[in-house]
């Protein structure tokens, strides 16, 4: 999903992919990690 934003000129849609995107591997860390 991140890479097909990234190419499309809209910089808001970007920042909004990337945000989900790091939500999603601190979701995926926490998983892994309950301890943290």
């Amino acid at each position: 999903m991140c890479y097909f934003a990234a190419k499309i000129k809209n910089f808001q849609h970007v920042f909004l992919c990337k945000i989900e995107c790091l939500g999603m591997m601190f979701s995926e860390h926490q998983t892994e990690h309950p301890n943290y």
